[in-house]
């Protein structure tokens, strides 16, 4: 180099020109005009830089000087040292005189407490030890450990409180913060003014996060942002908004403007000119808004009081809500005494505690724990009524109701009215469903709907329908129109103008019943009515139940008239006595106890225990007489019974007519099964079919055919036309004119045949016997006058002795006892014992003679014998 010097032991000079080293140890390894005169120091180049201490550094640039030990400039221009173990690491015109101070870099930075540091920028100033300006310009660090991280003209002027950048921020009080932003304040221990504009934090540990023109001025606040906002009282927040101030401790605004928070705890979350006045109140937003007592709450809307502790506005305008009261919303709302809720509407009025309307207009609450739902014009007087919606309803006393619909009122305790129009329930626990001009004036009565309808009992119902009315407890009526119920626990379930006047009686529906006795019911129909105690109608027309206990089931003008007794249906019916019954059909009538008319027509039963099955025109008589059916038949007899037919009649007990038309029995036990015009007047007697027929004796029985007469006793003629059996145990099996006329006596058909006692005739035409236990089996004209004698067939013959007999053939004759003509023609057995085989005109006239055959042979010998022949003869 040119002109360097070394004036010290150790010392070196690399180069450069005019440099000079006095200290030990020290070195300038080139530059212009370098100095040192301190030990171990170095100057690594630059131009007219000094070191006037020991173990110090420059690394290079110019004018910059160092007084103090163990310090260092790494370059730049004209830097100054003052202070121990400080260091400059660039820049321009900076000055480090704290001990062991720094900065970094920049222009005019000063350095001037203990352990200071300034990063870089202009003309920051750092006064006090362990103090930091990072940057920026025209800062100030003033006190203990403050810090200014940048920007320009900021100060911090009390220990350990930061400035993070931005334009002139001053921090006055120890442990505060300001982050950046403006001409920002902090005067209050540990505040903080993160950012923004012309905030102040005055309170200690007080926060300004932001905005313009901020202030809080007490303790433990905070104000996040906004605009002109204040908060005057300890531990409050508020954190935006314009405008907004909080006077009270712990009370928080969170957004919104104008708005004014006056005590403890109290909120507001956002909208303008609100104010929370009471402790913890709050008001979510809105405008215009007040929480003025404690736990007061306001959600939103305008112009909203709440003006009793722990008051709740959920919004709406005009409202005001009282001590625990709600509001939800509406406009208008009001309420003057606790523990009420209005959830929304408008013009609606609470003056009494614990109440609640749900909304509508012009609604109106002044008994304790009433209730309103909505709607309009209504009003609850009683405590705990409610008016759930509808228009002009009235809840007018304690625990009464009214659901909707329009002017219906509820005036007795625990009454209820569910809707419709113009509704009244006077008496307690009554209750309207709905309708129009419905009214209930007693306990626990109810009207389901309709219109008119008027419910005076106790415990009673109507269900609907028009114009009903009750009077008595515990009735019913389900609908329909001007039915009436004037006694207890009746019941009518619809129809119209039907009308009950006893206890326990039901009317189902239908048109005009009138029910008179206890107990009794009439199901439906038109004009029924019920008189008798317990009586019933099923359904049908004008049809009367007049006895206890009786029925008409149905059908058109039946009449029951005594009790137990029973109409199922028909018309024109009529039971007149105790538990008569009548099924069906019409005109039929039954005049005696225990007796029935099952239907049919003009049928009627006289005595009791009897029954007509149906028919038209069937009459009885007897005691348990029966006439099943047909027409115009009689039972006269007691336990008499005619099954069927037309004009058929039983005069006698215990008898039977089955069926057929004219038929007559006139003695008891007897039975006639059909026919026609027949006749029984003998007890047991029977006919079974046929026409004409009679019976006059015990026991005699026709099977059929026409005209026959059984006259005798146990007598019976099967069939055939105009027999006769007149003797007891007599029979004809059929035929035309046949006469049993003796005791046991049979004819077994044929026609004209006379049998006699004991007699047989098998058959054939014009047979007679004129005594006993006799036969002809058949033939015709055949004739046996003596007992005991036999003719098997032919014609014209004749037995005259006791026990003959003749095989057939014609014009055969027996005269002696058990002689006998086998056959042929115009034989003569004559004596007894006398015997003709066969042939033409033989005679045996002694007894025990024999004639085998031929013709005109004789025997005249006793045991005497002709075998054949002609003309032959033994005397």
């Amino acid at each position: 180099g040119y002109a360097n010097s070394v004036y010290s032991s150790w010392g070196v000079v690399g180069g450069g020109w005019y440099n000079h080293d006095h200290g030990t140890w020290s070195h300038i390894g080139g530059g212009h005009d370098n100095y040192i005169s301190g030990t171990a120091a170095t100057v690594g180049g630059g131009q007219s830089n000094r070191i006037y201490s020991s173990w110090s550094t420059i690394g290079g640039g110019w004018y910059s000087f160092i007084y103090s030990a163990y310090s260092t400039v790494g370059g730049g221009h004209q830097h100054w040292i003052y202070a121990y173990a400080s260091t400059i690491g660039g820049g321009m015109y900076n000055s480090a005189k704290g001990y062991m101070s720094r900065i970094g870099g920049g222009q005019y930075n000063r350095a001037l407490g203990s352990y200071s540091n300034v990063g870089g920028g202009y003309w920051n100033y750092v006064y006090k030890e362990r103090s930091q300006v990072s940057g920026g310009q025209y800062n100030y660090a003033s006190s203990y450990c403050a810090t200014v991280g940048g920007g320009g003209y900021n100060g911090v002027y009390s220990s350990y409180s930061v400035v993070g950048g931005g334009q002139s921020n001053y921090v006055y009080n120890s442990h505060a913060m300001i982050g950046g932003g403006s001409g920002n304040r902090v005067y209050g221990y540990n505040g903080g003014v993160h950012g923004g504009i012309s905030n102040s934090a005055y309170g200690s540990h007080s926060t300004v996060g932001g905005g313009w023109n901020n202030r809080v001025y007490n303790s433990y606040t905070t104000i996040g942002g906004g605009y002109t906002n204040n908060v005057y009282s300890g531990s409050a927040t508020l954190t935006g908004g314009e405008s907004n101030y909080v006077y009270a401790s712990h009370g928080l605004v969170l957004s919104g403007g104008w708005n004014r928070v006056y005590a403890y705890s109290a909120t507001i979350d956002g909208g303008t000119y609100n104010t929370a006045g009471g402790s913890w109140s709050s008001v979510l937003g809105g405008f215009s808004n007040y929480a003025t007592a404690s736990w007061g709450h306001i959600s939103g809307g305008y112009n909203n009081y709440a003006g009793g502790e722990s008051s709740t506005v959920g919004g709406g305008s005009s409202n005001i809500a009282q001590y625990h009261g709600y509001i939800g919303g509406g406009a208008s709302n009001e309420m003057y005494d606790s523990y009420s809720v209005i959830a929304g509407g408008y013009d609606n009025i609470i003056y009494t505690e614990h109440a609640r309307i749900g909304g509508g207009r012009l609604n109106y609450i002044y008994g304790y724990s009433d209730s309103i739902g909505g709607g309009g014009y209504n009003t609850a007087y009683g405590s705990w009524s409610s008016v759930h919606g509808g228009f002009s309803n009235i809840a007018g006393t304690s625990w009464s109701v009214v659901g909707g619909g329009y002017d219906n009122a509820a005036y007795a305790t625990w009454s209820w009215i569910g809707g419709g129009f113009y509704n009244r329930a006077y008496g307690p626990w009554s209750t309207v469903a709905g309708g129009y001009a419905n009214s209930v004036y007693s306990s626990w009565g109810v009207v389901g709907g309709g219109w008119y309808n008027h419910d005076h009992g106790t415990w009673s119902h109507i269900g609907g329908g028009h114009d009903n009315y009750i009077s008595g407890t515990a009735a019913t009526v389900g609908g329909g129109q001007s039915n009436r119920i004037y006694s207890s626990w009746s019941t009518i379930g619809g129809g119209w103008y039907s009308f009950i006047y006893s206890a326990y009686s039901t009317v189902g529906g239908g048109h005009q019943h009138w029910i008179y006795a206890y107990a009794s019911t009439i199901g439906g129909g038109m004009y029924n009515s019920a008189k008798g105690y317990m009586s019933r109608i099923g359904g049908g027309q004008y049809n009367r139940a007049l006895g206890s206990y009786s029925n008409v089931g149905g059908g058109y003008w039946n009449y029951v008239y005594k009790e137990r007794s029973q109409v199922s249906g028909g018309q024109y019916n009529y039971a007149s006595s105790y538990c008569a019954t009548v099924g069906g059909g019409g005109y039929n009538g039954v005049y005696s106890s225990y007796s029935v008319v099952g239907g049919g027509q003009s049928n009627y039963v006289y005595n009791s225990h009897a029954m007509i099955g149906g028919g038209s025109g069937n009459r009885v008589y007897g005691y348990n007489g029966g006439v099943h059916g047909g027409i115009s038949n009689s039972a006269y007899g007691s336990h008499s019974t005619v099954g069927g037919g037309w004009n058929n009649r039983v005069y006698n007990s215990y008898t039977t007519i089955g069926g057929g038309y004219t038929n007559n029995v006139y003695s008891g036990s007897a039975t006639l099964t059909g026919g026609e015009s027949n006749y029984v007047y003998a007890s047991h007697g029977l006919v079974l079919s046929g026409g004409w027929n009679r019976v006059y004796a015990y026991s005699a029985t026709i099977d059929g055919g026409t005209y026959n007469t059984a006259g005798g006793s146990w007598s019976s003629v099967l069939g055939g036309f105009s027999n006769y059996a007149t003797a007891s145990w007599g029979h004809i099996s059929g035929g035309y004119n046949n006469y049993a006329g003796g005791e046991s006596s049979t004819v077994g058909g044929g026609s004209s045949n006379i049998a006699q006692y004991h007699g047989y005739i098998g058959g054939g035409a014009s047979n007679e016997m004129y005594d006993s236990y006799s036969v002809i089996a058949g033939g015709y004209d055949n004739i046996i006058y003596t007992e005991h004698a036999r003719i098997g067939g032919g014609r014209l013959n004749y037995i005259y002795g006791y026990s003959d007999s003749i095989g057939g053939g014609g014009y055969n004759t027996a005269y002696g006892s058990w002689s006998s003509v086998h056959g042929g023609f115009s034989n003569i057995a004559g004596t007894s014992w006398s015997v003709v085989g066969g042939g033409y005109d033989n005679a045996a006239y002694a007894t025990w003679s024999w004639i085998g055959g031929g013709f005109y042979n004789r025997a005249y010998g006793p045991w005497s014998t002709v075998a054949g022949g002609y003309a032959n003869s033994v005397y």
